[in-house]
């Protein structure tokens, strides 16, 4: 009885040692167990039938590498929210960003809420350099199912994209490199929202840019 007591207790403190020996990814843009924000509100709860909106969902479709953005694209996106009746929004973002991969995908799903879909094209522009951090951006936006509108921002494309917002209106003397920054843009391609500077919590700055949103939107 003693030895068997003695087997057990070794492999209950093997058992707990796995934990322990487990290091915690402190990389907010590779953690494995982070939920794909379009996949958020389409997941039916335990036990029940998946919705038929969610079972006619296509697959998503991972990017094999991110679209360039300069002022030439940042023109013609604005032109095409206008013709498509939608508002722009444009999030700057890079994954060296802490705040920039938590607000991420809150500001997916926020963007993908009920007829806010069909309303706002939603862009994503990384300011990752080098390939390694460009792996990194890629892999991470095809985990949140976010390939379609996800654009790489180089270097020399900074400043002169961010002199173009300035003059659209106010944007805080923003920079072009302080992130994360987002603008939105109403039906008629006109700027009527900046988010340049950010305290607090994510999920209270993506409140803001959904109302935004909204009000650009004429709801």
């Amino acid at each position: 009885m003693k030895k068997m007591l003695t087997l057990t207790l070794a492999a209950l403190l093997m058992l707990g040692g796995c934990d322990d020996d487990r290091k915690p990814d402190t990389t907010p843009d590779i953690d494995p167990d982070v939920t794909p924000a379009s996949s958020v509100s389409d997941a039916a709860a335990p036990g029940e039938p998946a919705s038929a909106d969610a079972a006619e969902k296509p697959a998503y479709e991972p990017i094999t590498a991110f679209a360039p953005f300069d002022v030439a694209v940042f023109a013609d996106l604005r032109q095409q929210a206008v013709e498509q009746g939608k508002v722009l929004v444009i999030d700057f973002w890079a994954t060296w960003c802490g705040s920039c991969v938590q607000m991420f995908p809150i500001l997916h799903e926020a963007m993908h809420q009920g007829d806010r879909h069909d309303k706002v094209m939603l862009v994503s522009v990384t300011q990752d350099a080098g390939e390694a951090d460009i792996a990194k951006a890629l892999k991470y936006v095809n985990r949140q199912e976010a390939g379609q509108g996800a654009y790489l921002q180089g270097e020399d494309a900074v400043d002169p994209v961010a002199a173009a917002l300035a003059e659209l209106g106010e944007t805080d003397d923003w920079g072009g490199s302080t992130l994360p920054a987002v603008f939105v843009f109403d039906k008629q391609g006109q700027l009527a929202y900046a988010m340049t500077q950010t305290e607090g919590d994510p999920a209270d700055w993506v409140a803001g840019i959904a109302a935004a949103a909204d009000a650009a939107a004429g709801q």
